[in-house]
């Protein structure tokens, strides 16, 4: 593993800008996740399980991915 370089003063507002970009995606992934399970436990109608299943684990990977990827190690 090696270290990115240090970011400048002068790139820094960018940078943390770009990682609370980055936060906020996989925030508001998993909240539209949350309240598809929400919508499963209390409205989803029969025969909606399968394709609810589809798009939960679709949503967990994006977030997964967004958060776990060499992206958002490079901006931390």
């Amino acid at each position: 593993m090696t270290l990115a370089e240090p970011v400048s003063a002068t790139e820094a507002p960018r940078a943390i800008t770009e990682l609370r970009e980055a936060v906020r995606k996989v925030a508001v992934l998993q909240s539209v996740n949350s309240i598809l399970g929400w919508d499963q436990e209390t409205m989803m109608p029969e025969g909606g399980l399968d394709w609810r299943a589809t798009q939960q684990a679709t949503l967990a990977s994006m977030a997964h991915a967004t958060f776990t990827g060499a992206e958002m190690g490079d901006r931390i």
